[in-house]
Order: C-alpha cells, then sequence, then structure tokens
C-alpha cells in the first residue's frame, strides 16, 4: 500500500470526528512539507481502512509538531513559525520564533510554544485584532522537545535538562531535574498519585513523583539500539491495565504496566526506521504510529493477542 507521505512524520494528532466518534479523524506532518488529514471510512473486522480527506503543502518547511485545540490545528513548523487552520476556514500565523517548534499545549486558552531557539512561548487570541499576539516569552537553558503540564507546573524538556515554569508565577523557573536529552513527557495520574514520565536519547525511562518532587523510577533500556523516541498511553480493554508504550528507533514498541512498569510485551510497529511519532485513543483501545520512511500504522487489542495486535497492515496506508 502506498506510505502517507514521502519523507520521514515528526507529528500526528487525533481529532474526534463530531459526526461519529468511533471513527476517528488522524493527523499526519511530515518532513516533506506536507500537512495530511485522514478519515477513517470503514472497519472490517480487525482492520481499519483510512482515505486521505485533505493534503496541505506547508511551504516547503517542515511539519514539526501538532496540535487540536478549540475549532482549528495548530501546526508548528521548522522555520519557528506556527500556523493555525480553523475549521470555519480561517488561517492565522503566529510569529517569534526562530528554530522549529517541536511542543504545543493549550491550557486555559492560552497556546504554550516550545521551540529549539530555547525559548517557551504563551499566545492569547485577540478577539478585537482577530490575531494571536505573544503575550510571554520565557527563556530556557537549551533548545526545547517536549513540553507537559501539571496543575500550576508546567514541565519544559530541554536538550539538557528538564526546567518546571511556575505557571502561578508569571512561569518563573523553578526546580528542575539534570537530565539530558529528553525526547518526551507524558503525565500519569493512578491510584498511587501523579508521575511525569520521561523518555530521554540514552534509553532512560524516568517518573518523577509530582507530590514529592522526586525521582522515583529509573530504568536503562537494554539493547543494540537503545534510544527513545516516543511515549503514549494506552489502556487494555481485556483487563483494564493502564500502559505504557514507548517507541525506539529500531522501530519497536514496548508496553509497560502502570505503576509497576511491568513489561507486558513488544513488537515491530516498523521496519528498522525510527519511530517518532505515535498517538493513542485509550477508549477505542487504538494505538497510531508513525516512520521516518514515512509510513503509518494502526495497532489495537484482539481477544488473546500479544497488545496491542496490527489492525491495519503494514503499512497502514
Amino acid at each position: 500500500m502506498p506510505k502517507a507521505h514521502s519523507n520521514g512524520i515528526d507529528a500526528m494528532l487525533i481529532q474526534e470526528n463530531p459526526e461519529d466518534s468511533t471513527k476517528p479523524i488522524l493527523w499526519t506532518g511530515s518532513r516533506d512539507g506536507k500537512l495530511k488529514m485522514w478519515e477513517m471510512v470503514e472497519q472490517d473486522g480487525s482492520r481499519l481502512q483510512f482515505r486521505e480527506k485533505q493534503d496541505t503543502n506547508m511551504q516547503g518547511c517542515n511539519v514539526t509538531s501538532l496540535l487540536y485545540a478549540g475549532d482549528g490545528v495548530f501546526v508548528g513548523q521548522s522555520n519557528g513559525v506556527i500556523t493555525c487552520f480553523r475549521l470555519n476556514g480561517q488561517t492565522f500565523t503566529l510569529t517569534g520564533h526562530t528554530a522549529p517548534v517541536y511542543a504545543l499545549l493549550m491550557l486555559d486558552d492560552v497556546l504554550i510554544s516550545g521551540s529549539w531557539d530555547a525559548t517557551v512561548r504563551f499566545w492569547k487570541f485577540d478577539a478585537a485584532s482577530q490575531q494571536f499576539g505573544c503575550v510571554q516569552s520565557v527563556p530556557v537553558c537549551s533548545g526545547v522537545k517536549a513540553i507537559a503540564n501539571h496543575t500550576t507546573q508546567l514541565w519544559v524538556a530541554t536538550i539538557e535538562k528538564i526546567q518546571v515554569l511556575d505557571l502561578s508565577n508569571n512561569g518563573t523557573i523553578g526546580a528542575g531535574f539534570d537530565v539530558p536529552k529528553v525526547m518526551d513527557l507524558l503525565l500519569y495520574s493512578g491510584p498511587s498519585g501523579s508521575f511525569m514520565l520521561a523518555v530521554t536519547l540514552s534509553g532512560h525511562i524516568k517518573a518523577f513523583n509530582l507530590q514529592t518532587g522526586a525521582e522515583e523510577y529509573d530504568q536503562q533500556h537494554s539493547g543494540p539500539q537503545q534510544k527513545i523516541m516516543k511515549l503514549a498511553g494506552l489502556k487494555d480493554p481485556s483487563d483494564g491495565q493502564d500502559l505504557l508504550l514507548f517507541a525506539k528507533d529500531n522501530g519497536w514498541i514496548t508496553a509497560l504496566e502502570l505503576p509497576t512498569m511491568n513489561e507486558r510485551g513488544s513488537f515491530r510497529a516498523h521496519n528498522e526506521v525510527e519511530v517518532r511519532s505515535m498517538v493513542s485513543i485509550p477508549a477505542l483501545g487504538l494505538l497510531f504510529t508513525a516512520g521516518m520512511d514515512g509510513s503509518v500504522a494502526a495497532w489495537k487489542f484482539v481477544p488473546g493477542g500479544t497488545p496491542p495486535c496490527k489492525a491495519g497492515g503494514a503499512p497502514a496506508w
């Protein structure tokens, strides 16, 4: 089957389909300078079928991050520009960053962006001018790869360390963690408390207790390919077990049970290529993975299968 893109995919997002919640809409952004929207058209047994519904040329800029919030899709690009496509057809351009925008987050109607230019910017939409404006720019120690929020804390993963911004105090940088080359962050809340999960290029998986601020878990993945690129959360529909999935640079995905971190299983999602984007729909037991070869695969649990089992071919489209 044809690939989704002609180059590697760095960003994906899931948009709920307002007409049918069981048929999600998937957006993919690639190094080929294309933003694409995919619509699920049918589900035949364990197999999912998608069709390309929209193809947007980002004028030669790589798509580095995606966020669906409110009534629009925000697209972070390799030139530092953020473009917002609203469902009513309006387009907005947010300028200020000078390097790739790798992280986007919406919090209380404020768009937060993290860039390789070592800044975190806060944007608000002005109804009078009908434009987004940058209301604050916070310099951090180095290029930003990921951001995540917990209450009044904004966790910022830079290439040098994790820094924590206090949103209740004008974004003041507080305590942090000397963990370099963090590729992704994921908030997990369970019966034993709330934790910030982090993965690194050196193969470490870490868990930080958000009540105590202490690092409570650190494991380094062993094997010839140690780089971990992405995180996603999923739930096993057969027993309700919370799972943490992490993607490696050799195309493999490993599932860990939360909060014990016991390994549940591994599977090859893409053939010897980095998986740099991974999104899940826990309620449907669905996982989408994207490789640096431009392929996308869809996965879901099936009874008696090693989780998760494929639901759409290799690649799915």
